[in-house]
């Protein structure tokens, strides 16, 4: 298995690990309720919708649209990660059992 192979391997794991902690952010729309907070949605996991629904019914349509937007950009980028990652674990499992994941230099 070549440098690039490991390197790939590396940066999937990278991208893998931003995408998800992406996804693990909370929502907010830029409308406040009547007490001036900031009307949270959830995390691309899970709707959290309480406070929009006590706010009114257009802020739980807002809500959904923001959840939407967040998970039509964040789970390809994991997607993206978890293919290199599993490509490279694939490169290696396939690969000779004599070949080393990390190749030898020759310095000669």
């Amino acid at each position: 298995m070549s440098y690039r192979a490991v390197y790939l391997g590396i940066a999937g794991l990278v991208v893998l690990g931003i995408g998800l902690y992406l996804m693990s952010m909370p929502v907010y729309l830029d409308d406040f309720d009547r007490y001036g907070m900031q009307i949270p949605c959830g995390s691309s996991y899970s709707a959290h919708l309480v406070q929009a629904s006590a706010a009114g019914d257009q802020y739980v349509d807002k809500c959904g649209s923001a959840l939407l937007t967040r998970r039509l950009w964040t789970i390809p980028v994991v997607a993206i990660g978890a293919l290199a990652v599993i490509a490279v674990l694939v490169r290696a499992a396939t690969s000779s059992a004599h070949e080393s994941l990390v190749p030898t230099r020759d310095t000669h």
